[in-house]
């Protein structure tokens, strides 16, 4: 249909089966691996499949990501951060990015006496909480979002908050309205018109112009009291590359930090809190599995991986006491000798 596209067919389905996932396995049923459809000026390929899938996701040309109108309305009309940019610029952010993020902890055992400062609070609160609410309940829904949000916060900047602190829900209750405003205003990004119709367009705007100024404040309070060349966390070390790398052709810029810093907190925070909290609620629904995890060993208690129970393991090993060298090895195509592929256990002696 013109201007419309696939979008009242897409409609008349979702309204019937509620999620987009049914919707998707609906489409895969009906239409086979590769669907095409049309939403505006939008077209949009869904590949269904464990076949159709892995081929996609291994070919270069699907690498890129589909940057609509409410990403780029976040800078001013440009395609900026580390999650919806290619080429060159995504490889040069990126890159940047994942390198000095480790190097200030990110995914170190380093950042293991952060986290376990965040889930002594978080037990805390939980307890305090637990105290008020009675038999009333507990919301869990941004439970987990503020440890989460607070251990990214000190990588990012350098400072952590107490998780009771004002600035900090703020911050949270920003970020978490931003995104579900996001999500249900999707249809702008192939409609982008109907934004002069959308009666929530307007809040999502004010809010976003808050959350960027949030992040501006952030980077000038930074910008006056760093000394370059000695970083205190990541948006120092990103401004001194800014400046490192003036008057050359690259990407650095103070709209791509802001955009970088809105990318990592949106998808680090969310991926994050609501894995924790849905993995609280499937242990709430089986309470056997609870009871499971609780049984572990003691606290303080030595424990002795005797490897040379797996060196002498009959049931692998067959004849363990007789010297075999070649015991789990098999000729291969070039005339030498090679693995089997049920031996990838196996723990080598040189452990």
């Amino acid at each position: 249909m013109p201007i419309l596209g696939n979008f009242l067919h897409f409609r008349e389905l979702l309204l019937k089966l509620k999620l987009l996932h049914p919707v998707l396995d609906e489409y895969h049923r009906l239409y086979g691996p590769v669907v095409g459809l049309r939403f505006g000026s939008k077209e949009l390929i869904i590949i269904s499949g464990k076949d159709a899938v892995q081929e996609g996701l291994a070919r270069e040309e699907f690498d890129g990501r589909q940057c609509g109108f409410l990403i780029e309305h976040r800078s001013n009309g440009e395609r900026k951060g580390v999650i919806f940019t290619d080429g060159e610029e995504w490889k040069e952010q990126r890159r940047f990015a994942l390198r000095n993020l480790r190097d200030l902890g990110f995914g170190k055992r380093s950042m293991e006496s952060m986290i376990r400062e965040e889930a002594l609070e978080l037990v805390s609160r939980l307890t305090e909480m637990g105290k008020k609410a009675g038999t009333e309940g507990v919301d869990m829904e941004r439970v987990f979002t503020i440890p989460v949000l607070n251990s990214l916060w000190s990588i990012m900047t350098g400072q952590r908050y107490s998780q009771e602190d004002e600035k900090l829900k703020k911050f949270t209750d920003l970020l978490m309205t931003v995104s579900r405003l996001m999500t249900s205003s999707a249809l702008l990004d192939s409609y982008p018109w109907l934004r002069f119709f959308y009666p929530w367009f307007k809040k999502y705007d004010a809010l976003r112009t808050e959350l960027r100024h949030f992040f501006m404040e952030t980077v000038e309070d930074h910008k006056k009291t760093k000394t370059d060349g000695e970083p205190r966390d990541f948006i120092d070390t990103y401004l001194d590359e800014m400046k490192r790398r003036e008057g050359d052709k690259s990407y650095f810029s103070e709209v791509q930090l802001l955009a970088i810093c809105d990318d990592l907190f949106a998808a680090g925070t969310e991926t994050t809190s609501y894995t924790l909290a849905f993995g609280v609620i499937f242990l709430l629904h089986h309470p056997d599995v609870q009871t499971k995890m609780h049984e572990e060993l003691d606290r303080e208690s030595a424990i002795v991986f005797s490897l040379r129970s797996v060196h002498m393991d009959a049931n692998y090993w067959g004849d363990p006491h007789i010297f075999r060298p070649e015991r789990f090895l098999i000729p291969d195509d070039k005339g030498g000798m090679k693995l089997k592929d049920e031996s990838s256990w196996l723990i080598s002696f040189g452990l």
